[in-house]
């Protein structure tokens, strides 16, 4: 089998950052949004791009053999999951969205 494409990488990044995001907004509490200029459904398609850039900025750590692989999994998902959080909470609240939105992850 052929190594997986950085741009393919990229887009099933985005496209798990949407589905996330939709179970967020689905099952979560979105109460936090309300004081922001963006709604529920604006999260799910802000998810999105910002995932997908994430995921072309660290996409290379993506598909490698061997125990580095696994590592370089672990570490590229770390990354992209808060890279693309700050990038959506940029747009949601500048400068303050990119600072709280990736630990917001773990509250």
């Amino acid at each position: 089998m052929s190594p997986p494409k950085h741009k393919d990488i990229a887009t099933a990044i985005g496209l798990i950052g949407m589905l996330s995001a939709t179970a967020l907004v689905v099952f979560g509490d979105t109460h936090d949004l309300d004081s922001t200029w963006i709604s529920p459904i604006g999260v799910i398609f802000l998810a999105g791009p910002s995932a997908w850039v994430a995921g072309l900025i660290f996409g290379g750590l993506f598909g490698s053999p061997g125990p580095w692989g696994w590592a370089a999994l672990a570490l590229g998902a770390v990354l992209s999951t808060f890279l693309g959080a700050a990038i959506a909470g940029t747009f949601v609240v500048p400068l303050l969205g990119t600072m709280i939105a990736p630990f917001e992850l773990f509250e």
